[in-house]
């Protein structure tokens, strides 16, 4: 990893791990263990704080789900 970085894949079809199915991932990518810290927390709180999961649910194309940020 050069850059660390988030990001973020809407399926369409349901993705299962384990019992559970998602259709919402978040991504991680970071240069070392301690840098993905502070991004877990800040995602945990944009995810909890805020309606960004209904927001991303709705979202019919990959502008508008971009648009959650601006």
């Amino acid at each position: 990893v050069k850059v660390s970085s988030i990001s973020l894949l809407i399926c369409k079809e349901a993705v299962s791990f384990g019992d559970k199915k998602v259709k919402i991932i978040f991504c991680l990518a970071s240069r070392d263990k301690k840098e993905q810290i502070p991004a877990i927390i800040n995602l945990t709180k944009m995810v909890y704080k805020t309606n960004f999961i209904a927001y991303v649910r709705k979202c019919k194309d990959k502008r508008r789900s971009r648009s959650f940020n601006s």
